[in-house]
């Protein structure tokens, strides 16, 4: 799979200066794009689930929810696991 990111001339240059200063020198251009790519959905997943939990905290949420068939303990089971679990490491 191939992604593509089209970046203005300026933001391409802040990139290529900002992953000029960070990048290890041990990983190459291709390992070190995919890291940044998996860390920021993993971020992602984690504020996605907090924000969950958080909703399912408000009772009003929770009765809506069960009102719509909604299994809420399954759910908060589900975000759980999500939580555990994190998006494969790049290779």
């Amino acid at each position: 799979m191939q992604i593509s990111i089209n970046f203005t001339e300026d933001e391409a240059q802040a990139f290529k200066n900002w992953s000029g200063q960070v990048r290890p020198i041990e990983l190459d251009l291709d390992t070190f794009y995919k890291q940044i790519f998996f860390n920021g959905i993993g971020a992602i997943n984690e504020k996605l689930a907090t924000m969950a939990q958080e909703s399912l905290s408000n009772p009003e949420v929770r009765q809506k929810l069960k009102e719509s068939g909604v299994d809420v303990e399954q759910l908060e089971k589900e975000i759980l696991e999500s939580q555990q679990s994190s998006p494969p490491a790049a290779t």
